[in-house]
């Protein structure tokens, strides 16, 4: 059985240019080609007021036919999306390490990229720090078997009561859905393929993620909107 190398190696350079916030993060992750990459940073307004805080992604290089998107102020922003049409407010002192997520989708294919995330206030867009997130494929093994492994897209999606979704899985899998913050709110068991039916409207309006998990690894995210 042939094996795929990849990692996705996170190394950051931060810009000292910024007067009120301060980024931090982990400076490496590793995933397979097979699955979705997400990076966590911890934002800390270090001035002396309550601060309206944007997101700037730019892109420094990528691979064709990979992805990438990223979630700020409680929402998550398509691909085109290039600066968050929403602010999260942070007081003076605190941070915030929850709020936002780097989304990287290589398609089982070892690509690699390099994006780079700033944040500043909504008025002063010089008060900026910055991240530079590389994501470089190298060596952690996946089976090619999980190429064939896949999660549809939501149907409908935004979901007022129902949605449904199609899978192709194997043995000790499940279907995953955490909100926006990350917490749990359903898992379902699932046979080799199918789809399911599943009743929103015990949800709470907002974004969650839907993962496909195969003997305990991540394979693919899916993103719902309900309303």
């Amino acid at each position: 059985m042939k094996h795929i190398i990849f990692s996705l190696l996170f190394l950051s350079s931060f810009f000292s240019y910024s007067q009120s916030l301060d980024i931090t993060g982990n400076n490496s992750v590793s995933a397979n080609p097979c699955m979705q990459a997400h990076s966590t940073l911890t934002v800390k307004n270090i001035s002396n007021s309550s601060l309206d805080i944007l997101c700037e992604k730019i892109i420094i290089d990528t691979a064709a036919g990979t992805s990438n998107f990223f979630c700020w102020a409680a929402n998550c922003y398509g691909q085109d999306t290039y600066i968050s049409p929403a602010t999260n407010t942070i007081g003076a002192g605190q941070a915030d390490a929850t709020d936002f997520g780097g989304y990287y989708d290589a398609y089982c294919d070892p690509a690699s990229a390099s994006v780079q995330y700033c944040f500043y206030p909504d008025n002063d867009p010089a008060d900026a720090s910055c991240i530079t997130i590389v994501y470089n494929g190298s060596t952690s093994s996946v089976h090619e078997s999980f190429r064939a492994l896949s999660l549809t897209d939501f149907y409908p999606n935004p979901s007022n009561n129902q949605t449904s979704i199609s899978y192709v899985a194997s043995k000790n899998s499940f279907l995953e859905i955490l909100d926006v913050f990350g917490k749990r709110v359903a898992n379902i068991p699932l046979d080799y393929s199918g789809s399911l039916t599943i009743d929103t409207d015990k949800f709470k309006s907002g974004i969650y993620f839907a993962n496909l998990i195969v003997e305990n690894q991540k394979i693919s995210v899916k993103k719902l909107v309900v309303n």
